[in-house]
């Protein structure tokens, strides 16, 4: 980065203005490079509702149930949300790649939405079984199959 300017509007206290050198283009786009053809770092997933999810058993049933209801709620907000956003920025006029970054989100939301859906229509066919670590839930294929 190199410094290009000077500017002070108003009372506001003056701010200096950078710009890229050509050798941080050259930088940015061989780190862009990398990021696009990197696959082994996208094996890196971690979401804290999964982490919650492999102790859940230590909660009431009802618990984990209002917790997956609040989550899918969650979900169809920012569904919404980023639907809009879709809406203005293809109004603004983006990028085929920017595009696809937002109908990229709202693919995972979308499967998000299913894959709660599934989850709490396969509690409540639990007709009331604990989830408990010494009576676990257990799912048969065909619970599997049919959900």
């Amino acid at each position: 980065m190199e410094k290009t300017k000077v500017e002070q509007k108003g009372n506001y206290p003056a701010r200096q203005v950078y710009q890229i050198t050509p050798a941080g283009h050259d930088y940015l786009r061989a780190e862009l490079r990398r990021q696009l053809f990197d696959t082994k770092e996208r094996t890196k997933v971690f979401d804290p509702l999964n982490a919650a999810l492999a102790f859940s058993h230590l909660l009431d049933g009802s618990e984990l149930r209002d917790a997956l209801q609040s989550q899918l709620e969650w979900t169809h907000r920012r569904l919404a949300w980023v639907t809009e956003q879709q809406t203005y920025w293809n109004e603004q006029g983006v990028t085929l790649p920017q595009a696809q970054i937002i109908a990229h989100g709202l693919t995972y939301l979308e499967g998000e939405i299913h894959w709660l859906e599934e989850f709490l229509a396969t509690i409540d066919g639990q007709n009331g079984r604990e989830l408990k670590a010494d009576g676990p839930m257990r799912v048969s294929s065909s619970e599997r199959e049919a959900v």
